[in-house]
C-alpha cells in the first residue's frame, strides 16, 4: 500500500520487489525496537517515576493543582486581554491593526511599573498571614473580578483592561511567591530541587496551554467569552487551594492592625536578612540578571516576530522557534532531574548564563528560522535551569518567617527584568539594530556568568549545602503538660521536663 500510494501505476514486478524490501525493512526496525524496548524501559520508566514521584505527596499535589490552574487561567485571561488591548477586540490578530512597537513597549511598562509598588508589601503579607487562605483569596478574588470584566471586555476602555491585566499579574505573583515560600514545609530539603523543577515545568506547560486556548478561542468566539472561561478556571484553582495544608512552619497570631503598622519595618528586616545571608543575595541577584537578559531577548524576539508575521515571510519560522523553546524547557527539566544531586545550584546558574550568552552572541538577532530557533532554545533552557536553581538557593538560605519577603524580592526582580529591557528597547529599537543588541546582551550574559562564578567561589561550597531533610531534622514537640519530646534522626524518642537541656 505504501509503494502504490507513492508510485501510482499498475502493479509491476518492480513494485513487488519494492514492496518486499519495504516490508522487510519495517520488520527489521520493529525487531530492533522490540529488542531495545526492555532496555529502554529500564532507563525511561524509573526516570519518569522519579520525576513525578512527589505527586504521591497529597500536600504537594494539591499545591501544584492550585498553582497550575492559576497559570492556566492566566494564559487564557491575559492572552484574551492582550488581544483586546492590542487589536481593539476585532476578530483574529490582524497585524495591520496592531499598535506600533513603541506602543507595545509602553504597554509593558504600564503593566509592570504599578506592580513594583505592590511586590514588597506582598512579602510581608505572606510571612504574617495564613498562606493557605491567601492562596484561596488570590485565585477566588480575581475569579470574581475577571468574570465581571468579561461581560464588557470589548467595550471597556484600555485603562480598565490594563488594570485587570495588572490584577491578574499581581495575583499570580502572589500565588507563586506563596508556593515558593511554602514549598519547604511541604517537601523535605532534599526534594526542593525536584519540586521546583516540576513546578516550573508545569507552570510553563499550563500557561502555554492557556495562551493557546486564548489564541484559538478569540478566533471563534468573543474575547468576553474566553475571559469568562479563564475566570472559571481561577475559581476551580481556588477550590484546589482550599484543600492545601497549612503552608507555614508556625502559626501567626498577630492582629491585622498590628501587622499593618509593622509593614515598612518588616520590609527593611527582609532586606537585612538577605544582606546577612550571602547565598540568598546571590540567588536574588542571579535571578535578576538571568530574567532581565532573557526578557530582553524575548522582547527582541517578539518585535522580530511581529515584523515577520506582518511582512511577506511565512509564520513557520515563529512556530518552529516556539517548538524549539518548548524543547529547551523540556531538556531543562531533564537536566534538572539528572543533575540535582550532582551539581550545586550556583554552578547550574553559571552554566545557564554561559549557554544563553553563547547562543545570543552567535545567533541572536539573525532573522532566520535557524537563528530564531537556537536563541529560543537556549533562552528557554537557561531560564528553566537558572530559575529553579535560584528558587532552591533562596528556600535553603532563609528561615520560614522570612521566605515570603525573600520571594517578594524575586517579584521585584521579575518586574525590573521586564521594565529595564522595555526602557532600553523603547529608546534604542530599530529593526536594523536587533543583531547588535542581541550580541551586546550575550556578551553581558558571559561577563555576569563569570562574575557569579567568582562570587560562588569566594563564598565556598559549604555556604550552599542543603539543610537536612524533614526526615533528618530534629523535631521538638510539646505535650502541653510541661514536657517536651525530642525526636532525632535514628534515635528513639525521649521525654524530659521543660527547662532541662536535651
Amino acid at each position: 500500500f505504501f509503494v502504490k500510494a507513492v508510485h501510482r501505476t499498475p502493479f509491476s514486478v518492480t513494485d513487488g520487489v519494492a514492496s518486499v524490501v519495504v516490508a522487510c525493512g519495517a520488520a527489521a526496525v520493529l525487531n530492533l525496537l522490540a529488542r531495545r524496548r526492555d532496555r529502554g524501559k529500564a532507563v525511561l520508566v524509573p526516570f519518569v517515576r522519579r520525576s513525578v514521584s512527589l505527586f504521591s505527596n497529597a500536600a504537594f499535589g494539591t499545591l501544584m493543582g492550585a498553582v497550575f490552574l492559576a497559570v492556566l487561567g492566566d494564559g487564557i485571561v491575559q492572552g484574551a486581554l492582550a488581544k483586546t488591548i492590542a487589536f481593539g477586540g476585532k476578530a483574529g490578530f490582524s497585524l495591520d491593526e496592531a499598535r506600533s512597537p513603541r506602543h507595545i513597549l509602553a504597554l509593558v511598562l504600564l503593566t509592570y511599573l504599578p506592580y513594583m509598588l505592590i511586590s514588597p508589601f506582598m512579602g510581608v503579607v505572606i510571612d504574617r498571614f495564613d498562606r493557605r487562605k491567601l492562596l484561596v483569596l488570590a485565585n477566588g478574588f480575581r475569579a470574581v473580578v475577571i468574570a465581571v470584566i468579561a461581560f464588557g471586555a470589548t467595550s471597556l476602555p484600555d485603562p480598565v483592561l490594563i488594570t485587570a491585566l495588572v490584577l491578574t499579574l499581581a495575583s499570580t505573583r502572589l500565588v507563586l511567591a506563596i508556593k515558593s515560600a511554602g514549598m519547604p514545609t511541604v517537601l523535605g530539603g532534599r526534594d526542593l530541587m525536584q519540586g521546583n523543577s516540576i513546578s516550573q515545568a508545569g507552570q510553563a506547560v499550563f500557561q502555554l496551554a492557556g495562551a493557546g486556548i486564548a489564541l484559538v478561542g478569540t478566533k471563534v468566539a468573543s474575547a468576553g467569552v474566553v475571559i469568562l472561561g479563564g475566570a472559571i478556571v481561577y475559581g476551580v484553582g481556588a477550590l484546589f487551594a482550599s484543600r492545601t495544608r497549612d503552608l507555614s512552619e508556625g502559626t501567626r497570631t498577630s492582629k491585622i492592625l498590628q501587622e499593618a503598622r509593622r509593614i515598612l519595618h518588616d520590609i527593611a528586616e527582609g532586606v537585612r536578612q538577605i544582606r546577612r545571608r550571602p547565598p540568598a543575595a546571590l540567588g536574588v541577584t542571579s535571578f535578576l540578571t538571568l530574567r532581565t537578559l532573557i526578557s530582553f531577548g524575548s522582547l527582541v524576539f517578539a518585535l522580530q516576530a511581529r515584523a515577520i508575521l506582518g511582512g511577506k515571510s511565512s509564520s513557520a519560522a515563529v512556530i518552529i522557534a516556539g517548538l524549539a523553546a518548548a524543547l529547551g524547557a523540556a531538556l531543562g527539566f531533564v537536566l534538572a532531574q539528572v543533575l540535582k544531586d550532582r551539581v550545586v545550584p550556583p554552578r547550574l546558574i553559571v552554566g545557564a548564563m554561559l549557554i544563553a550568552g553563547i547562543g545570543f552572541v552567535l545567533l541572536g538577532g539573525i532573522r532566520t528560522t535557524f537563528g530564531l530557533s537556537v536563541v529560543a532554545f537556549v533562552a528557554a533552557l537557561s531560564y528553566f535551569v537558572g530559575k529553579i536553581s535560584a528558587d532552591t538557593i533562596m528556600q535553603q538560605s532563609l528561615p520560614d518567617e522570612y521566605r515570603g519577603r525573600g520571594f517578594s524580592f524575586f517579584d521585584v526582580a521579575y518586574n525590573l527584568a521586564w521594565i529595564l529591557p522595555a526602557l532600553v528597547l523603547f529608546l534604542t529599537w530599530t529593526t536594523g539594530r536587533a543583531r547588535l543588541l542581541m550580541i551586546s546582551a550575550g556578551a553581558l550574559f558571559l561577563l555576569l556568568g563569570l562574575a557569579t562564578s567568582m562570587w560562588y567561589r569566594r563564598l565556598g561550597p559549604a555556604a550552599f549545602e542543603p539543610p537536612d531533610g524533614a526526615e533528618d531534622a530534629p523535631k521538638v514537640l510539646a505535650n502541653g503538660e510541661g514536657e517536651v519530646t525530642v525526636v532525632d534522626a535514628g534515635e528513639p524518642e525521649s521525654s524530659e521536663p521543660a527547662g532541662r537541656p536535651s
